[in-house]
């Protein structure tokens, strides 16, 4: 990946992640939370690493998920950390009438999930050649007096829509954007919306002025403010690059394909670790 990337760092807790019932500092009854389970004031460790860098896939890894799976959403954070950076200490989650440190609500990477993958769902079918026009066609809808609905249907808090219904185009709020439409088409809508979806959530990721990887010099980058932030921008990355990803043989994490960050179209693992590694495992050395 490019350096300006790779000035972004996220921190795992070394100990891990566990779901625990709790209550946040709104919460009447408990819900169930992931967190390190570090209370106040606990020293902990913590390693460090470079989301953006790791893989070049990251977002679709999570965007993969079971939205339904503590499993899934367990493991993934064991592995990459919680998504966001959590809330002062007088605001972290209590189990049993003792403050736990910050703690994210299934809920909340329930709808995470949702709306990366219903993103990643609507750059795939619009890019797709031929576009996928079935898919598209469950959530793009053309009004012929009023213009064209995006409608994903997702369930959020209290029974609210998470992503919900908006009009992409209309005559009446829109009528530039309506007009440079076909009607009835249904990848430029789906296109627009992707944009829409991608810069509510790009607005976490701001610029900065950074020293570069070497520190010889001031560089301007691209600053995410948290994991889920990071991942937003690696989709974006991916729309503007028209970028393409493979899984690795081995770890099956994505990497990038046929660009100039990514390797070659037949390449079948992400790095030269894992590419050991199943060379040891085909001679028998390693199970």
């Amino acid at each position: 990946m490019t350096d300006t990337l790779n000035q972004f760092t996220w921190l795992v807790a070394a100990k891990g992640y566990r779901w625990v019932m709790a209550r946040g500092p709104i919460d009447k009854e408990p819900r169930w939370f992931l967190t390190s389970g570090v209370q106040l004031f606990e020293k902990t460790d913590w390693w460090s690493y470079a989301p953006l860098a790791a893989t070049g896939g990251l977002f679709l890894r999570f965007a993969g998920l079971n939205p339904a799976s503590r499993r899934a959403m367990l493991q993934f954070a064991n592995e990459y950390g919680l998504l966001t950076r959590g809330a002062p200490p007088e605001n972290w989650i209590e189990v049993e009438g003792q403050k736990v440190g910050h703690g994210e609500p299934l809920l909340f990477w329930s709808q995470q999930i949702r709306a990366l993958g219903h993103a990643v769902a609507l750059w795939r079918a619009a890019s797709a050649d031929p576009p996928d026009t079935v898919l598209l066609g469950r959530f793009i809808r053309w009004k012929e007096s009023e213009g064209v609905m995006w409608n994903a249907g997702l369930p959020g808090e209290s029974g609210k829509p998470a992503l919900g219904r908006r009009w992409i185009a209309a005559r009446d709020t829109n009528p530039e954007l309506l007009e440079s439409f076909t009607p009835g088409d249904l990848v430029k809508p789906a296109v627009a919306q992707l944009q829409h979806l991608a810069n509510e959530r790009l607005e976490g990721t701001r610029p900065r002025l950074l020293w570069n990887t070497s520190r010889t010099r001031l560089s301007l980058y691209q600053s995410p403010k948290d994991l889920i932030s990071a991942m937003w921008l690696q989709l974006a990355r991916a729309v503007d690059g028209n970028r393409e990803y493979l899984r690795c043989s081995e770890c099956r994490n994505y990497f990038e394909v046929g660009s100039a960050d990514g390797g070659r179209r037949d390449k079948r693992f992400c790095g030269n670790a894992c590419r050991a590694r199943a060379w040891r495992k085909a001679k028998g050395v390693e199970k």
